[in-house]
Protein backbone atom coordinates (compact mmCIF):
# COMPACT_ATOMS: atom_id res chain seq x y z
CA UNK A 1 0.00 0.00 0.00
CA UNK A 2 1.04 3.75 -0.90
CA UNK A 3 -0.24 6.49 1.09
CA UNK A 4 0.11 9.78 -0.69
CA UNK A 5 0.51 12.85 1.40
CA UNK A 6 1.41 16.52 0.42
CA UNK A 7 4.39 18.50 0.82
CA UNK A 8 4.56 22.60 0.53
CA UNK A 9 7.59 24.00 -1.09
CA UNK A 10 8.95 27.16 0.45
CA UNK A 11 7.31 30.89 -1.30
CA UNK A 12 9.51 33.35 -3.19
CA UNK A 13 7.62 36.56 -3.46
CA UNK A 14 8.53 38.67 -6.59
CA UNK A 15 7.13 42.29 -6.30
CA UNK A 16 8.39 45.56 -7.98
CA UNK A 17 11.42 47.24 -6.80
CA UNK A 18 12.20 50.39 -6.79
CA UNK A 19 11.53 53.44 -9.65
CA UNK A 20 13.95 53.30 -13.19
CA UNK A 21 14.60 56.45 -14.93
CA UNK A 22 13.59 56.58 -18.46
CA UNK A 23 16.75 54.94 -20.67
CA UNK A 24 17.83 56.85 -24.49
CA UNK A 25 19.22 55.22 -26.99
CA UNK A 26 22.74 54.06 -26.90
CA UNK A 27 23.32 54.06 -23.36
CA UNK A 28 25.43 51.22 -22.02
CA UNK A 29 24.67 48.77 -18.87
CA UNK A 30 21.56 50.96 -17.88
CA UNK A 31 19.14 49.78 -15.15
CA UNK A 32 15.80 48.64 -17.13
CA UNK A 33 14.04 46.90 -13.85
CA UNK A 34 13.96 46.43 -10.46
CA UNK A 35 12.18 43.80 -7.96
CA UNK A 36 12.10 42.60 -5.04
CA UNK A 37 12.40 38.98 -4.40
CA UNK A 38 11.98 37.53 -0.50
CA UNK A 39 12.30 34.12 1.16
CA UNK A 40 8.33 34.48 2.34
CA UNK A 41 9.75 31.18 4.48
CA UNK A 42 9.58 31.24 8.22
CA UNK A 43 11.38 27.99 8.72
CA UNK A 44 13.95 27.07 5.88
CA UNK A 45 16.48 28.92 3.07
CA UNK A 46 15.41 28.85 -0.49
CA UNK A 47 18.38 28.45 -3.26
CA UNK A 48 18.13 30.54 -6.17
CA UNK A 49 19.96 29.18 -9.46
CA UNK A 50 18.67 31.00 -12.03
CA UNK A 51 15.40 33.42 -13.16
CA UNK A 52 14.06 34.48 -16.72
CA UNK A 53 12.25 37.58 -17.56
CA UNK A 54 9.86 38.04 -20.36
CA UNK A 55 9.54 41.78 -21.83
CA UNK A 56 5.94 42.89 -21.96
CA UNK A 57 6.70 46.60 -23.12
CA UNK A 58 5.85 47.74 -26.40
CA UNK A 59 9.46 47.41 -27.76
CA UNK A 60 10.82 44.80 -30.09
CA UNK A 61 13.56 43.44 -27.06
CA UNK A 62 16.08 42.29 -29.69
CA UNK A 63 15.80 45.55 -31.36
CA UNK A 64 16.01 47.51 -28.12
CA UNK A 65 18.42 46.14 -26.16
CA UNK A 66 21.33 43.54 -25.68
CA UNK A 67 24.04 42.78 -23.49
CA UNK A 68 21.89 41.93 -20.20
CA UNK A 69 23.48 41.69 -16.61
CA UNK A 70 21.62 41.09 -13.19
CA UNK A 71 22.52 42.35 -10.19
CA UNK A 72 21.32 41.33 -6.65
CA UNK A 73 21.69 43.94 -4.19
CA UNK A 74 24.30 45.54 -6.49
CA UNK A 75 26.28 42.88 -7.21
CA UNK A 76 26.81 41.41 -10.69
CA UNK A 77 25.96 37.66 -10.56
CA UNK A 78 24.91 36.39 -13.56
CA UNK A 79 25.29 38.22 -17.55
CA UNK A 80 23.88 37.07 -21.09
CA UNK A 81 24.23 38.68 -24.65
CA UNK A 82 20.90 38.49 -25.76
CA UNK A 83 17.75 37.59 -25.22
CA UNK A 84 15.45 34.95 -26.89
CA UNK A 85 12.55 36.87 -28.78
CA UNK A 86 11.24 38.47 -25.47
CA UNK A 87 12.82 36.09 -22.81
CA UNK A 88 15.98 36.88 -21.00
CA UNK A 89 17.71 34.37 -18.58
CA UNK A 90 20.00 34.29 -16.26
CA UNK A 91 22.14 31.60 -14.48
CA UNK A 92 24.02 32.48 -11.54
CA UNK A 93 27.66 31.14 -11.85
CA UNK A 94 26.98 31.00 -7.49
CA UNK A 95 23.16 30.44 -6.55
CA UNK A 96 21.97 32.44 -3.56
CA UNK A 97 21.02 31.81 -0.24
CA UNK A 98 18.21 33.28 1.01
CA UNK A 99 17.37 32.63 4.53
CA UNK A 100 13.79 32.52 6.34
CA UNK A 101 12.96 36.04 5.44
CA UNK A 102 15.37 37.73 3.53
CA UNK A 103 14.68 40.73 0.55
CA UNK A 104 17.42 40.87 -1.97
CA UNK A 105 16.74 43.56 -4.79
CA UNK A 106 17.50 42.55 -8.63
CA UNK A 107 18.50 44.79 -10.72
CA UNK A 108 18.45 43.88 -14.81
CA UNK A 109 21.06 46.36 -16.57
CA UNK A 110 21.64 46.34 -20.46
CA UNK A 111 22.87 48.32 -23.38
CA UNK A 112 20.01 50.27 -24.98
CA UNK A 113 19.95 49.82 -28.85
CA UNK A 114 17.29 51.07 -30.78
CA UNK A 115 13.16 51.30 -30.74
CA UNK A 116 12.88 54.74 -29.84
CA UNK A 117 9.52 56.19 -28.19
CA UNK A 118 8.59 52.13 -27.37
CA UNK A 119 8.53 51.24 -24.08
CA UNK A 120 10.05 48.30 -21.87
CA UNK A 121 8.82 46.32 -18.46
CA UNK A 122 9.66 43.16 -17.51
CA UNK A 123 7.92 40.58 -15.64
CA UNK A 124 8.27 36.57 -14.34
CA UNK A 125 5.74 34.87 -16.69
CA UNK A 126 5.86 31.50 -14.90
CA UNK A 127 6.64 29.88 -11.99
CA UNK A 128 8.96 27.60 -13.61
CA UNK A 129 10.85 30.72 -14.82
CA UNK A 130 12.87 30.53 -11.64
CA UNK A 131 15.12 28.12 -10.44
CA UNK A 132 15.16 27.59 -6.93
CA UNK A 133 14.91 25.15 -4.35
CA UNK A 134 14.74 25.02 -0.29
CA UNK A 135 17.24 23.04 2.10
CA UNK A 136 14.98 19.31 2.66
CA UNK A 137 15.27 19.45 -1.67
CA UNK A 138 11.95 20.33 -2.56
CA UNK A 139 11.32 23.40 -5.15
CA UNK A 140 10.81 26.48 -4.25
CA UNK A 141 7.70 28.03 -5.48
CA UNK A 142 7.42 31.74 -6.90
CA UNK A 143 4.38 33.37 -5.56
CA UNK A 144 3.00 37.07 -8.04
CA UNK A 145 4.29 35.71 -10.62
CA UNK A 146 2.79 37.58 -14.30
CA UNK A 147 1.95 41.57 -14.33
CA UNK A 148 0.93 41.48 -11.10
CA UNK A 149 4.87 42.31 -10.40
CA UNK A 150 5.90 43.39 -13.56
CA UNK A 151 8.24 46.27 -13.17
CA UNK A 152 8.11 49.43 -14.19
CA UNK A 153 7.43 50.44 -17.52
CA UNK A 154 9.89 52.96 -18.78
CA UNK A 155 10.32 55.05 -22.05
CA UNK A 156 12.98 54.79 -24.44
CA UNK A 157 14.37 58.33 -25.52
CA UNK A 158 16.48 59.30 -28.27
CA UNK A 159 19.99 60.15 -28.07
CA UNK A 160 21.99 62.98 -27.67
CA UNK A 161 23.91 64.74 -30.24
CA UNK A 162 26.75 66.76 -30.58
CA UNK A 163 28.04 68.95 -33.64
CA UNK A 164 31.13 70.47 -33.25
CA UNK A 165 33.39 72.65 -36.07
CA UNK A 166 36.15 71.89 -37.74
CA UNK A 167 38.95 74.73 -38.26
CA UNK A 168 39.69 74.48 -41.62
CA UNK A 169 43.10 74.61 -43.26
CA UNK A 170 42.77 77.20 -45.18
CA UNK A 171 40.59 80.99 -45.15
CA UNK A 172 40.26 82.03 -48.52
CA UNK A 173 38.70 80.17 -51.27
CA UNK A 174 38.95 81.43 -55.17
CA UNK A 175 36.02 82.88 -57.10
CA UNK A 176 36.11 79.63 -59.93
CA UNK A 177 37.18 76.95 -57.66
CA UNK A 178 34.98 73.46 -57.50
CA UNK A 179 35.00 71.03 -55.06
CA UNK A 180 35.62 73.43 -52.13
CA UNK A 181 35.07 72.77 -48.53
CA UNK A 182 32.85 75.51 -47.35
CA UNK A 183 32.88 74.13 -43.54
CA UNK A 184 33.71 70.75 -41.68
CA UNK A 185 31.95 69.22 -38.53
CA UNK A 186 31.89 66.11 -36.28
CA UNK A 187 28.70 64.79 -35.06
CA UNK A 188 29.14 62.69 -31.91
CA UNK A 189 25.87 60.61 -30.96
CA UNK A 190 26.62 61.28 -26.80
CA UNK A 191 24.39 58.33 -26.10
CA UNK A 192 25.18 55.87 -29.12
CA UNK A 193 24.74 55.32 -32.57
CA UNK A 194 21.38 53.97 -33.31
CA UNK A 195 19.85 57.67 -34.25
CA UNK A 196 18.54 59.46 -37.60
CA UNK A 197 19.42 62.68 -38.61
CA UNK A 198 16.31 63.95 -40.51
CA UNK A 199 16.71 67.81 -41.09
CA UNK A 200 19.99 69.82 -40.72
CA UNK A 201 20.32 73.38 -41.99
CA UNK A 202 23.47 75.72 -42.03
CA UNK A 203 23.65 79.70 -42.32
CA UNK A 204 25.87 80.60 -44.73
CA UNK A 205 26.94 83.84 -44.04
CA UNK A 206 29.62 84.48 -46.45
CA UNK A 207 30.82 87.83 -45.99
CA UNK A 208 31.59 89.16 -49.07
CA UNK A 209 28.65 91.76 -50.17
CA UNK A 210 25.49 92.51 -48.26
CA UNK A 211 23.66 92.48 -51.55
CA UNK A 212 24.50 88.87 -52.44
CA UNK A 213 22.80 85.82 -51.49
CA UNK A 214 24.36 82.41 -50.99
CA UNK A 215 22.48 82.00 -54.35
CA UNK A 216 24.45 84.40 -56.07
CA UNK A 217 28.00 82.53 -54.51
CA UNK A 218 27.95 78.49 -54.35
CA UNK A 219 25.95 75.85 -56.08
CA UNK A 220 25.72 72.20 -56.28
CA UNK A 221 26.49 72.18 -52.82
CA UNK A 222 26.58 68.90 -50.78
CA UNK A 223 26.07 67.23 -47.19
CA UNK A 224 29.54 64.47 -47.53
CA UNK A 225 29.36 61.96 -44.72
CA UNK A 226 33.57 61.51 -44.64
CA UNK A 227 32.67 58.19 -41.93
CA UNK A 228 31.21 55.86 -45.17
CA UNK A 229 31.49 58.05 -47.91
CA UNK A 230 27.79 59.08 -48.74
CA UNK A 231 26.32 62.17 -49.47
CA UNK A 232 23.73 64.59 -49.84
CA UNK A 233 22.22 67.31 -51.93
CA UNK A 234 21.86 70.68 -49.82
CA UNK A 235 19.20 73.38 -51.04
CA UNK A 236 20.33 76.61 -51.19
CA UNK A 237 17.76 79.26 -50.20
CA UNK A 238 18.34 83.01 -49.92
CA UNK A 239 17.25 84.82 -46.61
Amino acid sequence: MMEVANQDGPELVLAQGASVPDVKVGQENVAVAKFDLTNNDPEKEITLAGITFEQIGTANTEDAVENFSLLIDGDAVAATESSNDDFVSFELANPLVLQDGDEVQLEVRANVIGEQSETLAFQVKDKLDVVASSEDGFGAMITDEGSTSASQAINIEAGEVVVSAVDPTYDELRYDRDNVILGEFVVTVNQGEDLTLDKIEFDMNHGVMAALAATDLFENVELVNKTNGGSTDLTITAI
